[in-house]
């Protein structure tokens, strides 16, 4: 006898000892050169019903320890009769003498795919399983590709995994209501699966969050339907939302689309990027912070003869505006000091500066400093009009409390960072300019302060639109352009080759 098949015999004994069987320590090669039957510790995930037409057949799904699956089989009239008695779903059983075998799916319909699959006999001996384990909550085989399940059979109860994307509307028929939802692979294939019944009514909620948040989900035991070319939920289906799972990686990577760690790490994930299009949400502090990093760090200010400093959000965040001195930690100046120097790859110092450009977000609207060091003068450009009950000569006043708190910190901030600082913030000339674009949307101030930074000439600004629509397409189309992205293979080839053909 050859020494390959030898080696395969001992190592298929070995496992045979072993107990309880698992389910992928049984290959198909084993199946020509050892006893077929084994001891095997499973759990009944389904018990499907019997046929009308083959009363003498009978069909399980069992699941070992490790949650992988394999459809079980009985046949004769009594021994369907007397395993249907015997075993129920989600129990555990020990079974004696089963019979492993060759899958038959290529020639008779199995509900799962799968190399092997098991036989029942008169020979099998069943017993309940007392001794205390913890069950998987998921099963081991999961498809990460939704398109590898193109090739199953018609009908065929497959495990996936995918991010949700969009939610359709509820159509109701005579079978009840049912969704059909769009999910994401992990190949960033669009995939349409639909849900029926409960699992859309009890989760509704769930659906909805992980619409918005695009959330991955499990869903279990979905059939697929060749002729309608899309995945549906049947009745032993489970959907499991934001699982902790060792396959995440594969989408929580993926998630994110836009990504700098210098000078300290920023991500953006899909859903951060979908809610600039949404005219109900303000501008988000990660996307701001990472525009004026890209401003900042734009080679055309090696161009300009008088330097300016841009900040982001750091500093409001440090200095916590608006909330109770008594609940506030003790501030960090050597922190604050940092955000005063200068940005990767750029050569000056805060001293070199003729202007410094701070924006600052209070409740969601952005406003603009702008500190001239020259003429010792503060441009404070907001979107929107003062209001109505403003009574007074000087708008300035309105902003007097934002200058205060600005003018202490900068002020510790600069000692610190220009050891030549000897001067007050505070005390400064402060100009409200008139031709500063106005809106009354609030979710627009955060879009128009960028594009104030990004348009700034050192004494006034251009004509800058305040559509919405134009706002944001172009903050996007800008953000996606972004060539110091550490996740541009994220994103798929179509919107990168879209993108760049974009020109706004």
């Amino acid at each position: 006898m050859e020494p390959t098949v030898l080696n395969r015999e001992r190592n298929a004994a070995d496992r045979q000892k072993r107990m309880p069987m698992l389910f992928d320590d049984y290959r198909d090669e084993d199946y020509y050169v050892l006893p077929r039957k084994f001891s095997i510790v499973a759990r009944v995930e389904v018990k499907f019903p019997i046929e009308p037409r083959y009363r003498d057949r009978k069909h399980f799904i069992l699941s070992d320890i490790n949650g992988a699956k394999i459809e079980a089989m009985t046949s004769s009239y009594e021994t369907v009769k007397h395993f249907n008695n015997l075993l129920h779903e989600k129990h555990v059983f020990k079974m004696h003498n089963v019979d492993f075998s060759i899958s038959m799916g290529a020639h008779q319909f199995r509900h799962i795919s799968g190399p092997m699959e098991l036989y029942l006999t008169r020979q099998t001996v069943v017993e309940p399983y007392t001794v205390p384990f913890q069950m998987p909550p998921f099963p081991k085989h999961i498809f990460l590709s939704l398109a590898d399940i193109a090739e199953l059979p018609n009908r065929t109860l497959v495990d996936i995994m995918a991010i949700v994307v969009h939610l359709d509307i509820i159509h109701r028929t005579m079978w009840g209501p049912f969704r059909k939802i769009v999910v994401m692979d992990a190949r960033w294939s669009l995939h349409a699966i639909k849900v029926w019944g409960d699992l859309l009514n009890k989760n509704a909620l769930r659906w909805v969050l992980a619409k918005e948040n695009c959330s991955i989900i499990i869903g279990t035991m979905f059939r697929r339907f060749r002729r309608q070319e899309c995945l549906e939920s049947s009745d032993y289906t489970t959907i499991h939302f934001n699982p902790f799972n060792h396959n995440n990686h594969h989408f929580e990577r993926k998630k994110h689309w836009i990504q700098s760690t210098k000078p300290y790490p920023i991500s953006l994930s899909l859903q951060q990027l979908k809610n600039i299009f949404d005219v109900n949400k303000p501008m988000d502090k990660d996307c701001f912070n990472i525009a004026v990093r890209m401003i900042a760090c734009s080679d055309a200010l090696f161009l300009l003869e008088n330097k300016y400093h841009y900040m982001d959000l750091q500093f409001c965040s440090i200095t916590n505006y608006g909330q109770d001195p008594r609940l506030r930690a003790k501030l960090d100046t050597n922190v604050l000091a940092n955000l005063f120097e200068c940005w990767p790859d750029m050569e000056y110092t805060i001293s070199d500066c003729s202007q410094i450009l701070l924006p600052f977000c209070f409740l969601g609207h952005f406003s603009l400093y702008v500190f001239n060091m020259n003429t010792r003068s503060i441009y404070i450009m907001d979107s929107m009009p003062l209001p109505s009950w403003f009574k007074g000569n000087d708008p300035s006043m309105h902003y007097i409390h934002k200058i205060h708190n600005i003018a202490n910190n900068m002020n510790v901030a600069m000692e610190l960072a220009n050891p030549t600082w000897k001067d007050d913030i505070y005390k400064w000339r402060r100009i409200v300019p008139s031709w500063v674009p106005k809106t009354l949307n609030w979710d627009l101030s955060g879009f128009l302060v960028i594009n104030f930074m990004h348009s700034w000439n050192g004494k006034r600004l251009p004509c800058i639109s305040t559509t919405s629509s134009v706002l944001r397409t172009k903050f996007l189309v800008e953000l996606m352009k972004y060539q110091e992205n550490e996740c541009n293979d994220n994103i798929p080839e179509e919107i990168q080759k879209i993108i760049k053909r974009i020109s706004v």
